[in-house]
C-alpha cells in the first residue's frame, strides 16, 4: 500500500491515486495552500490549513522569471494547487526575491 503525503490516506499500488474529493476536507476555499518561508535554508514550504506538509521548493532553484514560470506550470498540475494558490505562490516568491510582480 502507498500512502498519500498530503492526507495520509492509503491506496493500492495499482490505484490511479487519489482524487480531490479524497482530500477536499483538508482544504477550505478561504484558506487554500499556506506558504511558509525558511530563510535559513531558503526553502518555501507548502502546507494545508491543518499544517500537513504538501510540498517544498528550494528557492535557489528559482533564479529568474523564466524559472518561476516553469514552477508555476509544474505546480498547476497538482490537484491541491488552485489558481489563487498559484498567484499567491508567484507573489510570495517575488516578494522573497525582491522582484516586482509587475514583471510577470
Amino acid at each position: 500500500m502507498k500512502r498519500c503525503k498530503a492526507c495520509g490516506r492509503e491506496f493500492s499500488k495499482d490505484s490511479k491515486g487519489i482524487t480531490f474529493d479524497d482530500i477536499s476536507d483538508y482544504f477550505d476555499d478561504d484558506d487554500g495552500v499556506l506558504f511558509k518561508y525558511n530563510g535559513d535554508d531558503n526553502i518555501l514550504r507548502f502546507e494545508n490549513k491543518t499544517g500537513a506538509f504538501l510540498y517544498e521548493i528550494e528557492l535557489n532553484r528559482i533564479e529568474d522569471f523564466n524559472d518561476l514560470s516553469s514552477w508555476i506550470l509544474h505546480l498547476s498540475e497538482k490537484i491541491w494547487m488552485g489558481a489563487f494558490d498559484l498567484r499567491n505562490f508567484a507573489e510570495k516568491v517575488s516578494e522573497i526575491k525582491g522582484w516586482s510582480i509587475n514583471n510577470l
